[in-house]
């Protein structure tokens, strides 16, 4: 009996220690698929902030500080 119960007890060991692999390789499947999902989601928001500033830059009219000098005096009046 001693060498049943032990080959018993050796079974349930190898049996817990395979399952606890299995749910380990579960959570590091689980944490890739969210991983992998956060990257999408990262570049699908960076491309939308990309297309908005690019669209704001082309709808605003673009303003450079040396016309704006060269057209207006020091004392706010129009040289051309």
């Amino acid at each position: 009996m001693t060498d049943n119960n032990a080959r018993e007890r050796a079974e349930s060991l190898f049996d817990r220690e395979k399952r606890r692999e299995a749910e380990i390789a579960d959570a590091l499947t689980q944490e890739q698929a969210r991983h992998d999902a956060v990257i999408r989601n990262m570049h699908r928001l960076r491309a939308l902030r990309l297309s908005r500033q690019r669209k704001n830059r082309a709808l605003t009219p673009r303003t450079d500080a040396c016309h704006l000098m060269a057209s207006v005096d020091l004392d706010g009046r129009h040289t051309i």
